[in-house]
């Protein structure tokens, strides 16, 4: 079936798999016992519990990544109907309280006697249980899930008017063609203009599409670079109004559960636990890297004088003289891009994670049935990981990199099955499913920057988060950690992108030649060029995104339009801004990282210390495989991070 999931075959099963989830969930619910009177019998409640959770999740997750990526519309609306179902009947769990009390009797009375894992789960289950109102009166619980629905029904249309925004302009042909030959244009869906549309001498592009990014990153006119830029800068308008109800109906939600804001509840159980510690956390590094940021921006500026004869830096100059720059540096991208063969990553991905941590990764044909491209030509693509030692097998990856229409239009990690025991201590191990899901620009089988190779890379670290994970419950399982760490393993995946040990095993042309070790040198030196300017517009995100779900209310308690919200943090950061521009309503993390997009700079300071301190001159080293592997990466989220990170560095 899709996604190697049995009886998944067509778009109907979903609806069937939906009911029958329910179904299962709602035979379980009813053994959970009113009274525990063992210490056994408090262990079997919890993995009755997640059973509960695993029934849901098995569709619920395989419907996140159909509705997602699948190029059938048909499959899509399937996926988004049992998507909405099952999010209605969590929300039905959430108010359960016999669930709630079962809980509540294992942490009062059998909470010692559990393993760590397991007084992990009853701590983290608890706490939701709480966080969704499990303490209300039985009305105010029915308004929390009423609003429930509300936000996901919205969270559900910022993201699909993300992924079908199809927003066009023309531009002229001859200065397109200056930048993209025209065969590559045409191939990468680019329309030219005719006399009986009256637009001769004109192509048409698509707002957000490599195209217009590569535009934005190579166009020496100016007035190419600001025309493009502008366009996409504005795409998906209709996410205005959307975003506003959103962020309305998560403020409601919050504060019918006693919480001051939606990010007051997020945090709760965060790493980071106030809106207060966030903006700490933000205002410290903004400070601490802001003789750097205006030293790049200077040297953006200087670039800018020798070429066009004035220094101010405009937002749709900044891709375009950080790449002159880096360029200049001994890293040009032309001579970069033969060394980007996709199967010569993949190849290196092989040999680093045989180096790291003794598994296999095995590439397996796809069944029509599991395929979801509807492509036979560089498309999907399945790979089983095992252990060379014993040949246990670990899960399954999928690859899903090249554009399509209907597909998410950006880079993640799609969980369609947790690992976990499927019926408590002692019974069989549902082995995880994953899919990572990327846009490769070229479309073939080569990327079409090192840029694209690290978001790669990002992507898999978290696929061997969740394939290395060991947990026994579902719930705990993988990337299903605290929202502030789970970046972490991401993090540190792209270090290897950068890395001189292992850059001539990842970069090799198509006679097998390894990228030459000036090269090597020169790409390796350039990660720290201009990644100020990267991490401030981070940080600006991330305040932005903290400051909306925060409350934003001016002094007449009315909500600060979103809009007038992102012009003021990128003016008061000192980042270059085009008025009237709404990049935002681009960005999907504001619906599955709401509040929490800080996460990404956070962990990124995790990340950065176990490469140092593991990674360092020895990134294939057996041994530092083993310890990432059995001191974190094992645990998913069933072990506290700050214990993790202890155990890990010491």
């Amino acid at each position: 079936g899709l996604f190697s999931i049995p009886d998944l075959h067509y778009p109907n099963d979903f609806q069937r798999l939906t009911k029958k989830a329910i179904q299962e969930s709602d035979e379980l619910r009813n053994k959970i016992p009113e009274s525990i009177i063992s210490q056994n019998q408090a262990r079997e409640t919890l993995y009755q519990l997640d059973q509960i959770s695993t029934a849901v999740c098995n569709v619920i997750d395989a419907a996140e990544l159909c509705r997602s990526a699948h190029a059938d519309p048909q499959w899509r609306e399937a996926a988004n109907t049992a998507f909405a179902q099952l999010q209605d009947y969590i929300a039905t769990l959430n108010t359960d309280q016999r669930l709630y009390n079962a809980l509540a009797i294992v942490e009062k009375d059998y909470y010692d006697d559990l393993s760590e894992e397991e007084r992990r789960f009853t701590y983290v289950l608890k706490r939701e249980f709480e966080m969704d109102g499990i303490h209300l009166p039985d009305q105010e619980r029915e308004n929390v899930k009423q609003l429930h629905n509300t936000v996901t029904t919205l969270e559900t249309l910022f993201a699909n008017n993300i992924t079908n925004s199809h927003k066009q302009f023309w531009v002229d042909a001859t200065m397109v063609e200056s930048v993209i030959p025209k065969h590559v244009l045409q191939a990468n869906g680019a329309v030219y203009g005719d006399d009986e549309n009256q637009r001769q001498q004109q192509v048409q592009l698509t707002a957000d599409s490599p195209i217009t990014h590569s535009i934005t990153s190579f166009a020496s006119s100016g007035a190419l670079r600001k025309e493009v830029y502008m366009e996409s800068m504005t795409n998906c308008p209709e996410n205005l109004e959307v975003l506003d109800a959103m962020i309305d109906s998560r403020h409601e939600l919050a504060q019918a559960l006693n919480f001051e804001s939606y990010s007051h509840r997020f945090l709760q159980d965060k790493m980071v636990q106030s809106p207060k510690d966030v903006f700490d956390f933000l205002n410290d590094l903004q400070q601490r890297i802001q003789p750097a940021y205006q030293k790049e921006m200077s040297m953006l500026s200087h670039a800018k004088q020798q070429v066009e004869g004035n220094t101010q830096i405009e937002p749709w100059d900044v891709k375009f003289y950080v790449k002159l720059l880096k360029a200049q540096g001994g890293v040009d991208p032309s001579a970069l891009a033969p060394y980007l063969s996709l199967s010569n990553c993949l190849n290196a991905m092989k040999k680093l994670t045989s180096s790291l941590f003794g598994i296999r990764m095995e590439e397996m044909k796809l069944e029509n049935g599991e395929r979801w491209d509807i492509i036979t030509q560089n498309g999907i693509r399945k790979f089983v990981v095992s252990e060379e030692e014993t040949g246990r097998e670990l899960g399954t990856m999928y690859l899903d990199l090249h554009p399509r229409p209907g597909k998410y239009t950006h880079a993640a990690h799609f969980t369609v099955r947790c690992g976990c025991l499927e019926n408590g201590p002692d019974s069989d191990y549902q082995k995880p499913i994953v899919a990572l899901v990327c846009n490769m620009n070229t479309g073939q089988a080569s990327f079409s920057s090192h840029q694209e190779v690290e978001t790669f890379l990002h992507e898999f670290g978290h696929a061997m988060h969740s394939l290395l994970s060991r947990t026994n419950f579902q719930h705990l399982s993988g990337t299903r950690a605290a929202m502030d760490f789970v970046e972490t393993p991401s993090h540190w995946m792209e270090h290897y992108a950068w890395c001189k040990q292992f850059l001539p095993l990842l970069a090799t042309n198509e006679n097998g030649e390894p990228l030459p070790e000036s090269m090597v040198e020169a790409l390796s030196q350039s990660r720290n060029q201009f990644r100020f300017l990267e991490m401030q517009n981070q940080i600006v995100l991330s305040k932005f995104d903290q400051t909306i779900f925060g409350g934003n209310m001016n002094n007449n308690n009315q909500r600060i339009s979103t809009k007038d919200t992102w012009e003021a943090m990128h003016r008061q950061s000192g980042v270059p801004f085009a008025d009237n521009t709404h990049w935002f309503t681009n960005v999907g993390h504001l619906v599955t990282y709401g509040a929490g997009y800080y996460g990404y700079l956070y962990s990124q300071v995790f990340a950065d210390a176990i490469w140092n301190e593991l990674f360092h001159d020895q990134s294939l080293k057996r041994s530092s495989g083993e310890k990432i592997w059995k001191k974190m990466l094992i645990h998913g989220g069933a072990r506290d991070a700050n214990v993790m990170l202890e155990d890990l560095l010491g």
